[in-house]
């Protein structure tokens, strides 16, 4: 699976992929600590998934601490934590 391509053909479901593309885009420096992401809107358009996937995936991430959300602001990436 190349980064920003979700494959509907896996076994594995498309939140998770998701959430592993994003993740490795945090973690190669497309975003740095502190900036916003996509809305939910863009994203499930860029990645043609329902909102409620990318959801789940940024729940994931959040609770992995790699972004915070912000009600009425926006989602963020959240500083490296060593």
């Amino acid at each position: 699976m190349s980064i920003g391509a979700l494959d509907r053909d896996l076994p594995l479901p498309l939140y998770h992929q998701l959430q592993n593309i994003l993740k490795t885009e945090i973690e190669l420096g497309r975003w740095r600590p502190d900036d916003r992401l996509p809305s939910e809107q863009e994203l499930g358009e860029r990645f043609q998934v329902s909102k409620i996937t990318v959801r789940q995936a940024l729940t994931e991430l959040a609770e992995s601490g790699y972004i915070r959300r912000e009600q009425r602001r926006g989602t963020f990436v959240a500083p490296r934590k060593f």
